[in-house]
């Protein structure tokens, strides 16, 4: 399963020739306090809304596997989990925001837009990553956030938008430190070879390199699953 940065507002992203791309502040206004320091609920958090995390990122997998019959059923999976978050949770804008990723996901996937559908579904990972900040997750929320910003440098250097590329490595860099101490106890070894990819990511974003910065992306990726096993 793939696997929260600091929460500083709503996702606002444009749509740009048939692909949804991040404007300046897709991760929000500043002045909220870091995630991993905001206080969340007492409650568990909810199967359905770990499941509409899940998918959300594994559907991305899916896509980029060219599985569009089984990116369906998927998305037409979140549509169903949309409906159910939209009965349970008490904040309507959060839930909005999922269920607007969502949407634009199916319509996506039924395209079969390959970047935009990918697009569409980290949007929806971010949505339900923001909801889960209600409850008391298992893994600070920050960890899911860093999954979301890697994930999002992979797609915007794909669409050359290297603004949108700088924008996300600042937010892994900033989600990272709210859990960097915790990594460095539990597993020095993995928070070496993360700083060292993360630097590799910033290195390949400074040359303009969309093929190194998927690469560097992807084994951050990666290494989120891992440091979500420390928790």
């Amino acid at each position: 399963m793939r696997r929260q940065a600091v929460i500083i507002g709503a996702v606002s992203l444009l749509m740009a020739a048939g692909c949804e791309r991040a404007e300046e502040g897709q991760y929000g206004a500043p002045g909220a306090a870091p995630a991993a320091e905001q206080p969340g609920g007492g409650a568990p958090v909810p199967p359905v809304l770990e499941q509409a995390k899940e998918l959300s990122e594994d559907i991305q997998d899916t896509i980029n596997a060219n599985k569009w019959d089984s990116a369906q059923r998927m998305a037409t999976q979140l549509q169903s989990t949309a409906t159910e978050l939209r009965s349970m949770h008490t904040k309507p804008q959060e839930v909005a925001m999922f269920d607007s990723a969502v949407a634009s996901l199916a319509a996506n996937v039924k395209a079969r837009n390959r970047i935009a559908a990918d697009t569409s579904a980290n949007r929806a990972s971010y949505a339900a990553i923001t909801i889960m900040a209600s409850y008391r997750p298992r893994v600070p929320v920050s960890v899911g956030y860093m999954g979301v910003a890697a994930r999002d440098a992979m797609y915007k250097a794909e669409l050359g938008d290297w603004k949108g590329v700088s924008q996300a490595i600042s937010e892994l860099d900033k989600n990272y430190a709210s859990v960097a101490s915790h990594v460095r106890d539990r597993n020095p070894e993995l928070d070496t070879a993360f700083r060292a990819h993360l630097d590799a990511l910033k290195k390949a974003a400074q040359a303009k390199d969309a093929n190194a910065v998927k690469q560097a992306s992807q084994v951050i990726v990666d290494q989120v699953d891992k440091i979500e096993q420390t928790f």
